[in-house]
């Protein structure tokens, strides 16, 4: 651990002393602001792809919010290399002819990109832009369970847009996309063995999903204020768990909206409503139970009542769950929050919810991509969901955050092997209640004369209720997470990003063949990855990402390596 909080100084000794000589010029194109909005933000993993622990939703590439809230703050994994996009200087009063960008990148071990995004209108009454998002992995690793090297290969591309309108009584927001996204089942694979089907040895799955959404919002300003939406969704696999099956296809149907009306300056009252649709399609010559998810409903009522002045603001809701399945179950869980300035520029800021967690296809496949691919997660139902938050902003350059969570209700945790001869797949060992407790800071610093950072450190303590195994490890979980981003203009040419990432306390359940499973301790996830892009002109630019420069080795999933130290290196085009 020395060595590592070492190596750390050094960089920033170094990033400090390359700071010197940067020029102060106001009018740098890396200090404009942001005019490209992208409705999809690409998952990245490994190099281009970033893998997942259990239970950790996938990182996506975005900027890093001014303000933390303790209770939008997710444990995941983070990027392993964040790009300094070209439209970062899009939309200044220099480059206002400038309405689209590409990037393209390549790297070793071999890893593909290509970001683009083009705005076709921005006004003050429309707005639309186009974007193209694609990741590549290829390559090979060495397994350390069997010492043999297994092939890697990922692909996800997503072509989507948005587009908004300013109508004379609503506003409407809308967006389309459509992605497809490749990739075989790497890690422990039995050899020779006639019971593996072919999807979990030689095939690669293939998944195509398409993404409708439309909202339509009144303006703050109505007395009478209103939401709808609609989305559409459509999730196919085309590999199932059994050999000559097709898999699952997902429709995924979700009314919402809200309306609230105000009752008197600082008062309103108003209700929240859902209707979410499930509804599965598999292969009609060999249904089994466990192929075939079955059809249900959700229905979610939260009436609510709003408080807000200068100091306080307050919502207070009771959430009504209706599930509709072959059994249906009726839930209640709180929907309150509030945040009240009790210093001057000091806030405290709390929550406490609850409600049901749907595991649709893409929330699964974000969250566990190696999924027996058959298999449709049962929502888990959280009673008690409770975080309370201090928050500072004393000082324009600092925002510092103490943040405690407690979470109660029942969830997945997932072993990284299944059976002796489906050892590639990830598949649910048991349904655990588990008491979920956390402690974390959250800090944002500015310095003018040298860049930002920002630190987040997550303190996880669980308790579970059924674990065969171990009263107090809840498997592929960290115990503790670091996670620290910089950012740092070196000159008007040249922008340094860094990122860290320690995870430690992770065990996970491996199936020993016999009828239980052995408890595995996993090394650290630490990692330090360094970016930079420099500005050509004003139309071309030149990346260079270096992951994982610390060479450091462990597996993502037991029996799933992540990717060793690698590069991608790139040119980016504005238009």
């Amino acid at each position: 651990m020395r060595k590592i909080i070492f190596q750390i100084i050094i960089l920033f000794t170094v990033l400090l002393s390359l700071n010197a000589q940067r020029k102060t010029d106001q009018d740098s194109v890396f200090n404009q602001k942001v005019i490209l909005e992208r409705e999809y933000n690409p998952i990245i993993k490994d190099a281009i792809r970033i893998e997942l622990l259990p239970l950790v939703s996938d990182p996506k590439i975005e900027k890093s919010p001014i303000q933390y809230q303790f209770s939008n703050v997710e444990t995941r994994i983070p990027t392993q290399w964040k790009i300094l996009f070209p439209e970062k200087k899009m939309g200044t009063q220099l480059y206002s002819t400038q309405k689209g960008f590409v990037d393209l990148g390549l790297g070793l071990p071999f890893n593909s990109l290509c970001n683009a995004g083009i705005i076709l209108l921005n006004d003050t009454i429309n707005k639309l832009n186009i974007t193209f998002n694609h990741r590549l992995i290829n390559d090979s690793r060495t397994i350390a369970q069997t010492k043999e090297k297994q092939t890697v290969f990922s692909t996800d591309n997503r072509l989507g847009g948005s587009f908004s309108h300013h109508f004379a009584p609503f506003l409407l927001d809308a967006s389309v996309a459509y992605g497809h996204s490749t990739y075989n089942y790497y890690g422990q694979i039995q050899p020779n063995s006639s019971l593996i089907p072919s999807v979990f040895s030689s095939n690669n799955q293939i998944q195509n999903s398409f993404y409708l959404n439309g909202t339509i919002k009144s303006y703050e300003s109505n007395e009478l204020a209103y939401t709808a939406g609609l989305k559409y969704s459509i999730f196919d696999k085309k590999q199932s768990a059994s050999i000559g099956m097709t898999g699952p296809t997902e429709y995924n149907i979700v009314l919402e909206g809200e309306i609230s009306k105000a009752q008197s300056k600082f008062t309103r009252i108003g209700l929240e409503a859902s209707i979410n649709n499930f509804i599965y399609k598999t292969d009609s010559k060999e249904v089994k139970s466990v192929y075939s998810p079955a059809n249900y409903g959700v229905l979610e009522l939260t009436p609510h009542y709003d408080w807000k002045d200068e100091i306080y603001k307050l919502r207070i809701g009771l959430k009504s769950i209706f599930e509709v399945a072959d059994q249906s179950h009726i839930h209640l869980a709180p929907s309150i929050s509030g945040e009240w300035e009790f210093i001057p520029r000091y806030f405290l800021i709390g929550s406490l919810g609850g409600g049901t967690r749907k595991y649709s296809f893409t929330e699964t496949d974000i969250q566990y991509r190696y999924l027996n691919p058959s298999i449709r997660l049962k929502d888990t139902y959280t009673p008690i969901d409770l975080n309370i938050s201090v928050k500072s902003n004393l000082y324009p350059q600092l925002n510092v955050e103490v943040t405690t969570g407690f979470e109660s209700g029942k969830a997945y945790y997932f072993v990284g092997e299944s059976t002796p001869s489906w050892r590639n797949v990830l598949t649910p060992a048991a349904l655990i209640k588990t008491n979920h407790l956390k402690f974390g800071v959250i800090a944002q610093y500015n310095l003018p004369t040298i860049g930002d950072f920002q630190l987040k450190l997550i303190k996880h303590q669980y308790t579970l209720d059924g674990n065969p195994l171990d009263q107090s490890k809840a498997w592929n979980k960290p115990s503790f997470e670091m996670n620290l981003d910089g950012n740092f203009p070196i000159n008007d040419k040249i922008n340094v990003q860094m990122n860290y990432y320690l995870a430690t306390g992770r065990y996970s359940a491996v199936d020993n063949g016999a009828t239980n499973y052995d408890l595995i301790k996993m090394n650290a996830i630490n990692q330090l990855n360094l970016g930079s892009r420099y500005l050509i002109d004003q139309k071309w630019s030149a990346f260079l990402q270096l992951n994982n420069i610390l060479f450091q080795k462990y597996d993502l999933w037991y029996g799933m390596p992540a990717q060793n130290f690698n590069f991608v290196v790139g040119v980016g085009f504005s238009y």
